[in-house]
């Protein structure tokens, strides 16, 4: 006990603010400001093109767009902005008030107020968002911490594991009425198809629809309508049970949607690839190239063509084998098809979707009333979740996320590293017993 008190509370650190922290400027006022504008910037274009693609997602009215989607925008904008200043205001408050700093007030404590605050300011919708988005960062990289400490052994392939317990809960949840939230229903229904619900066949009519006026283009450009016609025609006069609600046969079925889903997957990451590679174009001409076949992307469409393929023909191949259909098949379904992240492993997708889960499996507690209400416990989570981010970007950054490392580069004028540096440069170096 005395040895976690003197690493947590006792001073190490008698530097100021301006030589730890804001070393482009002694003002701590002016480093302030100069946080916030850098913030707001970068967060300005984040959210423009978040909003946006879930704007488009969700098939929002053009009266969104021009009425609520601007003041959405710079109100996430201040937000983010608000928890960057914040975050250096409460920094130099705190040395100015004890004039040293420990192991929680170089970056725990004051990123624990300022996110406290930040929260206050967005919208409460997007609060539980927010808050599931950073656990999973959080948690990340506390499992990091944790495996580089020796206190945990990482299992090899333990995030597809994660995924596959997790799909399998998340489709045994998705037949069943009310069993998910609209936006998570939605989702799923987007990646697996309609055909495994009974109350569909609106939606399935409209994707089929859809389909065949893709196909219908391509004969035309290739020009072998005739030949791909009884190739269709074969395929979709295969055997269908008796308890499949899909129109055509199984194995019709089975490609359909493995194929939609392969197009998808290369699209989304590509595009991800090809949004990186803009900024490198002018010195780089074959950069677009490179980005747009680069392997993640056959990686991402091999993962969900393949999560698609081995679900829907794990509910076929139940129902032949049993004659019946159940909502444990579609967990077994959901289970097996989560394997085909093998071909993507990613522990960022599986943490956030076990998050997403776990929360959404408390709000089905306290509805049913087996679970009390926690008041402003998505403030707490998220506040908690992001102090800790802010610390682990002071003494650990090489433990964090990546990504979100470079995210909090961006969102500072590359400041975010200062302090850290500044640590490093002192030799100042910590052992979490």
């Amino acid at each position: 006990m005395a040895a976690l008190s003197k690493i947590f509370f006792e001073p190490f650190v008698y530097n100021n603010c301006y030589e730890l922290g804001h070393t482009w400027t002694p003002n701590c006022w002016k480093a302030f400001f100069d946080t916030f504008l850098y913030a707001f910037k970068e967060s300005f274009k984040t959210y423009v093109g978040f909003y946006l693609a879930t704007s488009a997602f969700k098939k929002k009215t053009k009266q969104y767009y021009l009425s609520r989607m601007l003041p959405h925008v710079l109100r996430s904008s201040l937000f983010l902005s608000a928890n960057a200043c914040l975050f250096m205001a409460a920094f130099c408050v705190i040395g100015k008030l004890y004039g040293k700093f420990n192991f929680t007030t170089l970056g725990f404590f004051p990123a624990l107020i300022a996110s406290f605050l930040a929260i206050l300011i967005e919208r409460k919708q997007r609060r539980s968002l927010l808050a599931v988005y950073v656990t999973n960062l959080a948690s990340e990289y506390l499992f990091n911490s944790f495996s580089a400490r020796g206190y945990i052994k990482p299992i090899k392939g333990g995030e597809v594991l994660l995924f596959m317990i997790v799909s399998a809960t998340y489709m045994y949840f998705f037949r069943k009425p009310n069993g998910l939230e609209k936006s998570e229903h939605t989702a799923i229904k987007f990646f697996v198809g309609a055909s495994e619900l009974t109350n569909e066949d609106h939606w399935q009519a409209t994707e089929e629809s859809k389909a065949k006026h893709a196909l219908h283009r391509v004969k035309q450009l290739v020009g072998l309508s005739k030949y791909v016609n009884k190739i269709i025609a074969l395929v979709k006069d295969g055997p269908r049970h008796k308890r499949c609600l899909h129109p055509n046969s199984c194995f019709s079925y089975l490609t359909q949607g493995a194929i939609r889903n392969f197009v998808i997957g290369y699209a989304i990451q590509g595009a991800v690839k090809l949004l990186g590679a803009l900024p490198k174009l002018f010195h780089e001409p074959q950069a677009l190239w490179k980005a747009a076949r680069h392997r993640d992307n056959f990686g991402c469409a091999a993962f969900l063509g393949g999560y698609n393929a081995v679900f829907r023909l794990t509910c076929c191949l139940l129902r032949w084998l049993t004659g019946g259909d159940s909502d444990a098949h579609m967990a077994i379904a959901g289970c097996l098809a989560g394997s085909a992240m093998l071909f993507y492993p990613s522990i960022s997708v599986a943490l956030y979707l076990f998050w997403k889960l776990l929360e959404s499996l408390y709000s089905k507690g306290i509805q049913a009333g087996y679970l009390p209400r926690v008041k402003h416990f998505d403030i707490f989570i998220y506040s908690v979740s992001t102090a800790l981010l802010f610390h682990s970007a002071v003494f650990e950054p090489h433990l964090m996320r990546p990504s979100y490392w470079s995210f909090l580069q961006r969102l500072t004028n590359q400041r975010a590293s200062s302090l850290h540096h500044q640590l490093t440069r002192l030799s100042v170096h910590f052992l979490i017993m």
